[in-house]
Protein backbone atom coordinates (compact mmCIF):
# COMPACT_ATOMS: atom_id res chain seq x y z
CA UNK A 1 0.00 0.00 0.00
CA UNK A 2 1.12 3.70 0.06
CA UNK A 3 1.61 6.34 1.91
CA UNK A 4 -2.85 7.23 2.50
CA UNK A 5 -3.16 3.29 2.39
CA UNK A 6 -4.07 2.49 -0.86
CA UNK A 7 -2.65 -0.32 -3.00
CA UNK A 8 -1.23 -0.16 -6.43
CA UNK A 9 -3.00 -0.93 -9.70
CA UNK A 10 -1.38 -4.17 -11.17
CA UNK A 11 -2.67 -6.42 -13.56
CA UNK A 12 -4.37 -9.91 -12.56
CA UNK A 13 -4.35 -12.09 -15.18
CA UNK A 14 -6.98 -15.53 -16.56
CA UNK A 15 -5.17 -18.11 -18.27
CA UNK A 16 -5.71 -21.83 -19.21
CA UNK A 17 -3.08 -24.16 -17.76
CA UNK A 18 -1.79 -25.37 -20.72
CA UNK A 19 -2.18 -22.87 -23.22
CA UNK A 20 0.54 -21.55 -25.49
CA UNK A 21 1.60 -18.54 -23.91
CA UNK A 22 0.67 -15.86 -26.74
CA UNK A 23 -3.41 -16.94 -26.15
CA UNK A 24 -5.87 -14.25 -25.36
CA UNK A 25 -6.67 -13.95 -22.06
CA UNK A 26 -8.94 -11.88 -19.05
CA UNK A 27 -7.35 -9.12 -17.39
CA UNK A 28 -8.92 -7.52 -14.32
CA UNK A 29 -7.57 -4.80 -12.25
CA UNK A 30 -8.17 -4.01 -8.96
CA UNK A 31 -9.71 -1.75 -6.71
CA UNK A 32 -7.88 0.24 -4.21
CA UNK A 33 -8.76 -2.42 -1.20
CA UNK A 34 -7.52 -5.37 -3.47
CA UNK A 35 -10.93 -6.67 -4.92
CA UNK A 36 -11.48 -7.53 -8.20
CA UNK A 37 -14.00 -9.16 -10.92
CA UNK A 38 -14.00 -10.90 -14.29
CA UNK A 39 -17.02 -10.23 -15.95
CA UNK A 40 -17.30 -12.71 -18.50
CA UNK A 41 -15.34 -16.00 -18.11
CA UNK A 42 -16.73 -19.30 -19.43
CA UNK A 43 -16.79 -22.49 -16.96
CA UNK A 44 -13.21 -23.93 -16.48
CA UNK A 45 -10.05 -24.48 -14.79
CA UNK A 46 -7.79 -20.75 -15.00
CA UNK A 47 -4.75 -20.00 -13.31
CA UNK A 48 -4.66 -16.49 -11.92
CA UNK A 49 -1.28 -14.52 -11.85
CA UNK A 50 -0.76 -11.54 -9.84
CA UNK A 51 2.37 -9.31 -10.11
CA UNK A 52 2.45 -6.11 -8.31
CA UNK A 53 5.47 -3.97 -8.08
CA UNK A 54 8.01 -4.35 -5.10
CA UNK A 55 5.91 -8.23 -4.35
CA UNK A 56 6.93 -11.71 -5.51
CA UNK A 57 4.52 -12.61 -8.20
CA UNK A 58 2.15 -15.44 -7.22
CA UNK A 59 -0.40 -17.36 -8.68
CA UNK A 60 -3.19 -19.79 -8.01
CA UNK A 61 -5.58 -22.23 -9.98
CA UNK A 62 -9.72 -21.45 -9.44
CA UNK A 63 -12.54 -23.87 -10.65
CA UNK A 64 -15.20 -21.16 -12.71
CA UNK A 65 -18.54 -22.14 -12.02
CA UNK A 66 -21.60 -20.73 -14.63
CA UNK A 67 -23.98 -19.23 -11.39
CA UNK A 68 -21.66 -18.77 -8.88
CA UNK A 69 -19.23 -16.02 -7.26
CA UNK A 70 -16.36 -17.13 -5.38
CA UNK A 71 -13.44 -15.63 -3.44
CA UNK A 72 -10.13 -16.43 -4.26
CA UNK A 73 -7.21 -15.46 -1.37
CA UNK A 74 -4.27 -14.07 -2.63
CA UNK A 75 -1.66 -12.72 -0.06
CA UNK A 76 1.05 -10.83 -2.12
CA UNK A 77 4.52 -11.24 -0.16
CA UNK A 78 7.16 -8.49 -0.32
CA UNK A 79 10.83 -8.94 -1.58
CA UNK A 80 13.02 -8.88 0.81
CA UNK A 81 16.15 -7.39 0.41
CA UNK A 82 19.48 -9.09 0.32
CA UNK A 83 22.70 -7.90 1.72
Amino acid sequence: ADSGGALPHYPILATVPGDPPNAPHASAVPDSLGGFSFDALTPGRYRLFVRAFAHRPDSTDVDVRAGYVDTVNIVLQYFGCVR
